[in-house]
């Protein structure tokens, strides 16, 4: 049997109570969350909406033309915009604040993704805008690089790279279809440890949180099986405080940790929701799921994490204990994304089928490393006594 996802992806203002044992209600705002239920059926049904742009598998600029005359009334881009790019008429992603079409540089015809985004919709639900702050911030090869920005009174227009290999979502749905229905644990591994060295930058190196990772942000450069994973939607990431907790319960339903519903939670709660995105990986379902989100909000507030034999049987105990650890329910107890990108079941996975990327970055950095000690040594002597923090990243 395959697995049916249902995605229920319409813009959601309602307040849902949490309901726990002690009768502790907390107010939770459902943020245009997914909300999709994973079953095991028969048959699949793959339909959904995207926060973020469904893009085609290949892109001929050449017979695109586009006729921004076509455009509607609403579009909200302006002509300063109009005059560098051609836009797309078609919205391929409508998020929670705005809206996504492609966009060709009229100079050198490359296409980008342009995310619109109307300011006042922030305000009405009280939420800073930091997306294009941190977004300026950061320089990772799994994190959607800002191409240019532009702003008016009413509109903040984000060019970013366009991906054209889709979701993670897109693969997770894909792999059902096959006999296993689910990715190998190699698969799984190698996509984790990208998503996690660049958690590990945004934590470690940038103080910012993300607070919204999800399958559906992530995203494949190119189509390739082995494309390079994209970082994106960054419209929830704070700078996190240090020391001291954030307290906005923020994300999406599914992948919310315990501590963000208790409203005290740090970047960790990224972590968490990287252990969910492992447990889907590799079985194909939800750790937590129910046809009502307090239902779901009952269970992660519990902690248990089942791992029910049919499926979980034949994945190593080294692959449970990972997800086991990403989803410590005590925050404080919980790894680090460097220290998860060391886990046993990573090292393993990754030595035995290697990351073309990652491995060209370990020899980068070998090579800088090696060149700042030749320096040294003609600098100290043949005695080195000292060897540098080398920084690859900006």
């Amino acid at each position: 049997m395959g697995i049916q996802i249902i995605s229920n992806r319409s813009e959601v203002e309602a307040i849902q109570l949490i309901k726990t044992q002690d009768d502790c209600q907390n107010s939770v705002t459902n943020h245009n969350d997914m909300t999709c239920v994973i079953k095991k059926v028969s048959t699949m049904d793959t339909t959904k909406s995207m926060d973020d742009p469904k893009v085609p598998q290949q892109i001929d600029s050449s017979s695109k033309e586009l006729s921004e005359s076509k455009l509607p009334s609403n579009a909200c881009i302006t002509q300063t915009i109009r005059e560098k790019y051609h836009i797309s008429t078609q919205i391929v992603g409508k998020g929670r604040f705005g809206t996504v079409r492609k966009c060709m540089d009229r100079q050198n015809r490359r296409w980008f993704a342009i995310k619109t985004i109307t300011k006042a919709k922030y305000k009405e639900r009280k939420y800073n805008n930091f997306e294009l702050s941190i977004l300026k911030n950061l320089q990772h090869p799994h994190i959607i690089p800002l191409e240019n920005s532009y702003e008016d009174s009413k509109y903040q227009h984000i060019l970013t790279t366009l991906c054209t290999g889709g979701e993670l979502y897109d693969r997770i749905v894909k792999k059902s279809e096959t006999p296993l229905q689910h990715f190998e644990e190699h698969e799984a591994a190698k996509i984790i440890y990208g998503i996690l060295d660049a958690i590990s930058y945004c934590h470690d190196r940038k103080g910012i949180a993300h607070l919204d990772l999800k399958p559906e942000n992530i995203m494949f450069l190119t189509p390739a099986e082995d494309a390079p994973i994209q970082i994106i939607d960054f419209g929830l990431a704070r700078y996190y405080p240090t020391p001291g907790y954030m307290t906005k319960i923020v994300g999406s339903t599914r992948y919310t940790a315990p501590e963000v519903l208790n409203r005290k939670y740090t970047q960790l709660c990224d972590i968490w929701s990287i252990g969910v995105i492992t447990y889907i990986l590799l079985c194909g379902y939800f750790p937590f799921d129910a046809d009502e989100n307090f239902e779901v909000y009952r269970k992660i507030k519990s902690g248990t994490i089942i791992f029910p034999p049919d499926e979980w049987d034949h994945i190593s105990k080294a692959g449970k204990d990972f997800v086991t650890a990403l989803m410590t329910y005590d925050f404080n107890r919980r790894p680090s994304a460097q220290e998860a990108m060391k886990h046993y079941w990573i090292q393993k996975e990754l030595q035995l089928h290697p990351d073309p990327i990652q491995e060209e970055r370990k020899l980068s950095r070998k090579q800088v490393s090696s060149a700042d000690k030749n320096v040294l040594q003609v600098l100290c002597g043949s005695h080195v006594w000292w060897t540098p923090h080398v920084s690859v990243m900006g």
